[in-house]
């Protein structure tokens, strides 16, 4: 992994802990460390520097002292729990880590929950544990940042601290099997294997079986066993009743985990749970007065001179070689003794035997691009807001010196010194020839059911693929392509999967970057692996902003399977066929290509406005990307709204509407006698108002009121004196008005715009217009309430702080993403899920095999009990007849 990648993960945790408390002035943060392991507290040494360094006050209460010194450590206090490491350590009988490596795997994990009790039992009583408690009560920490590893008898400390503080919560344990507790959702046996069997991918039945027993167990024991001892504990220690332990760990913020897809398969994660693998082994740059500790000159000297290179032995700090025994240790220095190597040894323990001159023993040691790239950039969706969307993304790729070929339904409009590293095709007149179609009518679109809104949406996508791929532009792309490498090829994958024909034929197989302005859409666990969660996020065509009971979560469940037969069974096959027609031949199955190909997937939402859901890390939430501002290079011609519309706007002391339907609502298709009454409306306003008109208007246009064939919305919104949009609730106006923090009146059309403007009700930043029932009382109702109710505007100033807030810009982060896929084109983000069988993802093969076994099991319970009664009842039989034989 490339140092880029240390200092990004670096930068996310800073951030994150940073964004959870909106404040100018430097936090207060408590850090506890409960957990009885050197290595929990080695591995966050550099979160607690890079915490200082950022000026913030660091309270610690730790099984180690922190070694922090200089100017750093001004801002640092800590306390230890009362020689506790000493004692666990000295503990012989117990503490022997060579022993424990016979433990079976059933038994390693009943151990270690042990271990948790024990050592809760023991941090408990000690003297920092009880100054904790107190003094948890009375100061206000701003944040709590707690290693969650094991120790829950320390969670009853949040129920009672001052203020409420949110928490981040760390595992250097990397995913232990009791994620899912912390995170929700499954294990994903599958994929990862538990934690202590000696397997580095479940990959067969049978370790498929035995994973997801060992996590059933595990977690059988930790509800069972563990946490009910635990919540005693904790009860003890806090000294009253609180809420079960398993409740309270679900409200944990954020969670850091110490892992990445590039060595543990990667699995879907919620949006609050970040991976920081790495965080240990940053380098990074000091202060001025930061005390730098380093190894030892005669080690510096020694690893000098070595000239065929080193080995280092360290086996950690839980491993001692005092357990492993002094006649492993005479092997091990007999071996060494006969390379000319040179060998640096972390030693624990004095040995009696003649040490090698090429070795060293030490009881402790500090273990510890640009390029220019060349991408296609295919945008085969017929809308204009996709373009739009994509056009911050292309400046942005441009800005940082790649070179961009875009083949797009609209001409690129980039100028100036930006424009040179950039080369553009366009697909004939398409948008043109839609848009004049009699077909195109999104006004009449809003009258259409959910289902067949599904169905309109693939059809729509088939008609457009039939269209594109016969223009001049598509079939210069075919061939260019096969002659032409390029290092990436980024594409709007949201429909039109004919043109994934075009990455099988591609010169050099460059990687692929999907991405979906469109947002969630419906199959995009197609392209990421695991299910649709229709019990979170809603349809994307249904009217509803969350599945909140049971009733809509069936239709919604319903809607979801609707849609996943109509792309497989209808769509996919329809277009298999017009992407072999534009390659001339036949290619591989396109669920097969989107499955094998798309290295990383942008998707264009935000847990702020859409219900997060856990993603692979393969797939990045890149949301507020056309909304977000850019700081324009040297000789950039910006582009910005006219004078006339500046002074417009400078004069709306009262405050100003926009009005704006997107690119794809059209008001002549909304009628002339809608238009009217429009205006009608805005007539008695004091407010001034800025529409995007598409038509000519036979009516007076009052003196508040100027009318634009177009207009810079996202400029025009940054304005002063913008108070409120009129939208239509698509997503990029949505997320440009949410970015802006601009309250909305959204009067919905068709497809995401419906469940876009219930989400804006339910969020109390947006008003619903019906565009059926529009006249000037509504219209009216909707304005002075947008303007003169404030709860709508603070509402949304903070559903817009949540939104921005991000640990990486979304700019940033879909750039950094295209330059990662070149430099790692081997899909390590991908997780394994993708190529599961919905079979092995659900485990319904384990269960079935289970199953199998627990009947055959019974089975032959049931006849040996069979057997026994009949050998029993044939025996008293036999004797009693004899018995009687006798007798007579």
């Amino acid at each position: 992994m490339s140092l880029n990648c240390f200092i990004l993960l670096f930068y996310f945790v800073c951030c994150i802990l940073i964004s959870l408390v909106t404040t100018s002035k430097p936090l207060s943060i408590l850090f506890i460390q409960p957990l009885p392991s050197p290595s929990h507290h080695v591995w966050t040494t550099n979160l607690i520097k890079g915490l200082l360094r950022k000026g913030h006050h660091v309270h610690i209460i730790s099984t180690h002292e922190t070694k922090v010194k200089g100017k750093l450590a001004q801002n640092l206090t800590y306390e230890v729990f009362d020689d506790f490491m000493k004692v666990m350590e000295e503990s012989e009988e117990n503490y022997d880590p060579v022993e424990w490596e016979r433990y079976s795997i059933l038994y390693m994990l009943y151990s270690t929950y042990q271990w948790g009790i024990h050592t809760c039992d023991t941090v408990v009583e000690t003297k920092a544990a009880k100054k904790l408690l107190e003094k948890i009560k009375i100061v206000e920490f701003d944040i709590i940042l707690q290693d969650l590893t094991l120790n829950e008898c320390l969670h009853g400390l949040w129920e009672i601290a001052k203020g409420k503080p949110p928490i981040v919560g760390y595992l250097p344990y990397g995913p232990a099997p009791w994620l899912k507790d912390l995170i929700g959702g499954p294990s994903y046996p599958t994929v990862r294997s538990y934690a202590y069997l000696s397997i580095a991918k479940p990959i067969g039945l049978w370790q498929r079986t035995w994973s997801t027993v060992y996590f059933t167990v595990d977690n059988f024991i930790r509800h069972y066993y563990y946490l009910p001892i635990m919540q005693r504990l904790a009860e003890k220690y806090i000294g009253h009743t609180i809420r079960p332990l398993h409740e309270i760990e679900k409200n944990i913020n954020i969670l850091l985990l110490n892992s990445h897809p590039a060595f543990d398969y990667g699995i879907p994660l919620p949006p609050n749970t970040l991976e920081i693998s790495g965080l240990n082994a940053q380098a990074i740059k000091p202060i001025d007065g930061e005390i730098v500790v380093t190894y030892s000159e005669d080690m510096r000297a020694f690893l000098d001179g070595a000239k065929n290179g080193v080995i280092i032995i360290s086996l950690g700090t839980n491993v001692k070689w005092k357990f492993i025994g002094l006649d492993k240790v005479e092997a091990i220095l007999l071996a060494l003794s006969k390379l000319k190597q040179r060998v640096l040894w972390k030693l624990d323990i004095e040995v009696p035997f003649e040490i090698p001159d090429n070795l060293m023993i030490v009881k402790w040691m500090p273990q510890s691009e640009v390029l220019s790239l060349s991408i296609l950039l295919l945008e085969p969706i017929p809308s204009t807001s996709h373009h739009v969307w994509a056009e911050n993304l292309i400046k942005g790729l441009l800005r940082e010196g790649h070179h961009v070929h875009i083949t797009s339904i609209h001409e690129t409009k980039i100028e100036g010194k930006l424009a040179q590293n950039l080369t553009y095709a366009v697909f004939d007149d398409v948008m043109k020839t839609y848009e004049e179609s009699e077909d195109y009518n999104p006004s009449e679109w809003e009258q259409y059911s959910v289902f067949y809104m599904g169905y309109f949406t693939y059809q729509w996508g088939i008609n457009a693929c039939e269209a594109m791929t016969k223009t001049k532009a598509a079939k210069e792309l075919l061939e260019m392509i096969k002659n032409v490498e390029f290092d990436v090829i980024v594409q709007d994958i949201t429909l039109t999967q004919c043109f994934y024909g075009l990455w099988e034929i591609a010169k050099g197989k460059p990687p692929i970057v999907g991405y979906i302005p469109f947002g969630p859409a419906p199959w995009l666990k197609d392209f990421i692996g695991g299910p649709s969660y229709p019990t979170v996020r809603p349809y994307t065509h249904a009217a509803i902003a969350k599945p909140v009971d049971l009733w809509q979560r069936t239709w919604n469940t319903l809607y979801y399977i609707m849609d996943d037969l109509i792309r497989h069974y209808y769509f996919l096959p329809t277009v298999q066929r017009l992407a072999e027609k534009y390659v001339g031949h036949a290619i591989r199955p396109l669920y097969e290509i989107e499955k094998d190909s798309i290295n990383i997937v942008l998707i264009n939402s935000h847990p702020a406005f859409d219900s997060g859901i856990p993603l692979p890390p393969n797939t990045l939430e890149i949301a507020g990307l056309n909304a977000q501002p850019v700081k324009s290079i040297v000789d950039e011609v910006v582009v910005t709204y006219p004078e006339n519309v500046r002074v417009f706007l400078d004069g709306a002391t009262d405050g100003a509407l926009v009005i704006s339907l997107g690119t794809n609502v059209k008001w002549k298709s909304i009628g002339l006698d809608k238009v009217k009454t429009v205006i009608l409306a805005l007539s008695k306003l004091k407010q001034r108002i800025l529409w995007k008109l598409d038509i000519d208007v036979p009516f007076e246009v009052p003196d508040n009121l100027m009318t634009m064939k177009w207009i810079m919305q996202k400029e025009v919104l940054s304005h002063k004196n913008v108070r409120a949009i009129w939208t239509h609730g698509g997503l990029l106006s949505t997320q440009e008005a949410i970015w802006k923090g601009i309250p909305v009146i959204v009067m919905p059309f068709f497809m995401d715009q419906k469940s876009n403007a219930q989400i804006l009700v339910a969020k109390g930043v947006g008003i619903y217009l019906n565009v059926k029932t529009l006249s000037t009382q509504t219209i009216l109702h909707a304005v002075e309430e947008i303007f003169y109710n404030e709860s709508y505007t603070k509402n949304m100033k903070q559903l817009s702080s949540e939104f921005r807030d991000r640990q990486i810009p979304p700019l940033d982060l879909a750039i950094w993403s295209i330059e990662y896929t070149v430099r790692h084109p081997n899909g390590t983000l991908v997780t394994p899920l993708k190529f599961q069988s919905r079979i092995q993802q659900n485990l319904i093969d384990v269960y079935v095999f289970l199953f199998f076994n627990i009947i055959i099991i019974l089975l032959i319970i049931f006849f040996a009990i069979k057997i026994l009664i009949y050998f029993y009842c044939n025996h008293i039989y036999t004797a009693s007849k004899f018995y009687k034989s006798k007798q007579s």
